[in-house]
């Protein structure tokens, strides 16, 4: 028997792969039925009409569609009253992107055009711990770093939320436009 399966071992691996390969565009294609996604169109930029965050929408009784359309603009900031749902429009563009990209799958919104993204980065929430040698700020500061150093102009996308959270409000304030500046730059 171990001969045999010596011999076909080839042909198995090929067919473990396209089975694979299979299951996956059909667990994607379900998903997209039950989820209600929609085609997204490869633009110059980006744009979501109707946007939703699929895994945010799950566990709320009450989701609120958005819209994103930074119109060219190489830096959009988003501002608003505490818990008024800054992080998940962030995280819901970063997480489109990467659906539709990364993994060709389709964007939630009504509609949804980006540009091709090669690189994401999100500076999101860094998790505070007694065990770590290292302060949450200066995780931060490393993950801005990291990003950075690897970004690329044209085919980049940079999701930064809450960065300098913890210092003083004029340090914060600062940090963060020390970091559009260099970003426009």
């Amino acid at each position: 028997l171990r001969a045999a399966i010596d011999a076909a071992a080839d042909g198995l691996l090929v067919i473990g792969r396209v089975a694979g390969g299979l299951d996956c565009l059909a667990g994607l294609s379900i998903a997209a039925v039950q989820l209600t996604l929609c085609e997204s169109q490869v633009s110059g930029e980006f744009h979501i009409s109707e946007g939703r965050h699929v895994l945010q929408e799950r566990f709320v009784d009450r989701f609120i569609p958005n819209d994103f359309c930074p119109t060219g603009k190489r830096v959009t900031i988003v501002t608003g009253p505490n818990a008024s749902g800054k992080s998940i429009f962030m995280k819901q563009i970063a997480l489109n992107a990467y659906l539709n990209q990364v993994i060709g799958c389709m964007a939630a919104g009504e509609g949804s055009a980006a540009p091709l993204v090669e690189k994401l980065f999100t500076r999101i929430r860094v998790c505070e711990s007694a065990a770590k040698e290292s302060s949450a700020f200066n995780e931060e500061l490393q993950q801005i770093k990291t990003a950075l150093e690897s970004i690329d102009d044209s085919t980049s996308l940079f999701v930064v939320d809450e960065f300098g959270k913890g210092t003083q409000a004029e340090d914060g304030i600062a940090l963060l436009v020390g970091l559009i500046e260099y970003l426009v730059a």
